[in-house]
């Protein structure tokens, strides 16, 4: 009996090791099916995260480069403006400057307009007409016109300083329409007087030629009439 006892308690402790390694053996085997299954879930998540990945990165360089090409177009939007804007502001600012010189030209022929007359180079045109014989010379005006007259006593005092003491102003004529500039007046072609050429030639020399000359039947034989018109 002892011997047996001794067989059966043997074979149950091995039978109750052999169940505790099955025990250990399935503990483990789903333990490792455990692990298996979160590796495989990780690595599903890592692919979906990577195929994620790639998608957003794709997507990023695609909305990337769009974007690039939009700042692009903006870019040239802004510059073709700007070009517009600095052209614009270029004909502006040429226009004004252009408005700014017409305004200045018209300034300045007004200031000469306005600025009295007087005689260029006087010494010269005294010493001129003292290398001639003289003669009597009347000077007319119009009574109105305060430069005409102040122009006219001018010339008068030249002729005087040359020694033409026939010379003298006269403004109890009406002249109507009141001429421009000099000119000459005399009976008729044939009386006029030889030394009207050297009054010609004086201011000629100082670069106030006289280009006109007018007849009237109603003048004396061989008179010689200067009228200092209105200031051109």
């Amino acid at each position: 009996m002892t011997l047996i006892t001794k067989t059966l308690a043997a074979i149950y402790t091995a039978m109750s090791d052999l169940s505790e390694l099955q025990n250990k053996s399935d503990i483990l085997s789903r333990s490792v099916d455990r692990w298996n299954a979160i590796y495989i879930g990780a690595l599903v998540f890592a692919l979906i995260a990577g195929a994620l990945t790639l998608l957003a990165t794709q997507q990023l360089i695609s909305r990337g480069k769009k974007l690039s090409a939009v700042n692009a177009d903006i870019s040239r939007e802004k510059e073709t403006e700007s070009s517009e804007r600095a052209s614009k502001l270029e004909k502006e600012v040429a226009d004004a400057r252009t408005m700014q010189a017409e305004a200045e030209k018209a300034l300045l022929e007004l200031q000469e307009k306005m600025r009295p007359r007087h005689l260029p180079e006087r010494d010269k045109f005294v010493s001129f007409l003292r290398e001639y014989k003289s003669g009597p010379l009347e000077i007319r005006y119009s009574g109105n016109d305060v430069e005409s007259r102040n122009f006219a006593t001018e010339i008068e005092k030249a002729f005087k300083d040359a020694g033409w003491n026939g010379v003298h102003l006269n403004n109890n004529v009406l002249i109507f329409p009141q001429p421009v500039g000099l000119m000459f007046r005399f009976k008729s072609a044939d009386s006029i007087p030889e030394y009207a050429g050297a009054v010609q030639k004086a201011f000629e020399l100082i670069g106030m030629p006289i280009r006109r000359g007018e007849t009237d039947p109603s003048e004396q034989t061989g008179a010689l009439i200067l009228i200092v018109g209105a200031k051109p």
